[in-house]
């Protein structure tokens, strides 16, 4: 980042203190996409080493679900609003894998408090990355989306990057620009909820609406997170 921005936080995964875990089930709608996983915090799930966080997708029957992975979040914890954030990953393969480094609104319930997908992936289109913002009125049917590909996602790291002003979303992969968003005048929050204070969530589903098929003989699905980096102009 050039000198008029500032480091303000950095997560080099030497705990999870600053992240909650979400527990439940896919299978019931919690998580709105019909994914097939149940969410844990067990150490088989969810682990550190060597200063990146480990998320594992394991074929294993739990609860009413026959898959466990896990997802977690900031919420209340750690939130910002504006600047350029950078999140270090290398992606799992495997159908039916769909991993996410995304953001949500503080302050508001989804879906009026908006929704910044910085990179989703999905094991079916193994080359190809995704970035999508959502509010109220645009859910199902998001009115800025992009793709790109890129064919080492799973080999090696890549820093997904969202540089964010207040009339303005960027997308970055390795600081290259993949799609910015202008905001055409929109002043109702239902249309442009991205001047407020949003979290970080980070998970890896199994199957569901976006994913799709899943193949067993796949599992386990890896995705391991170097570091999340937020800056911010002085």
């Amino acid at each position: 980042m050039n000198k008029d921005y500032k480091l303000v936080f950095y997560e080099n995964f030497d705990n999870l203190d600053n992240w909650n875990f979400d527990i439940g089930s896919g299978l019931k709608n919690l998580w709105g996409n019909h994914e097939k996983e149940f969410y844990t915090n067990k150490n088989d799930n969810i682990y550190i080493k060597d200063n990146k966080l480990y998320i594992v997708a394991k074929k294993e029957k739990f609860e009413d679900c026959h898959y466990t992975s896990s997802r977690i979040n900031t919420k209340d914890k750690k939130y910002f609003k504006y600047g350029y954030i950078e999140i270090n990953a290398k992606l799992p393969t495997g159908t039916g894998s769909w991993p996410a480094l995304w953001m949500m609104g503080q302050n508001d319930s989804w879906p009026v408090g908006g929704e910044i997908d910085i990179m989703e992936h999905i094991g079916i289109n193994q080359n190809m990355i995704y970035h999508t913002i959502h509010s109220k009125n645009h859910i199902c049917k998001p009115y800025f989306s992009y793709k790109e590909k890129i064919n080492d996602v799973s080999n090696n790291f890549h820093r997904y990057g969202l540089l964010w002003e207040k009339n303005s979303i960027e997308f970055l992969v390795d600081d290259i620009s993949y799609g910015k968003i202008i905001n055409q005048n929109y002043t109702k929050k239902e249309d442009w909820p991205f001047n407020d204070y949003f979290y970080f969530i980070i998970n890896l589903a199994v199957g569901g609406d976006f994913a799709g098929k899943i193949v067993d003989e796949d599992l386990p699905f890896v995705f391991v997170i170097d570091y999340v980096k937020v800056y911010q102009k002085n």
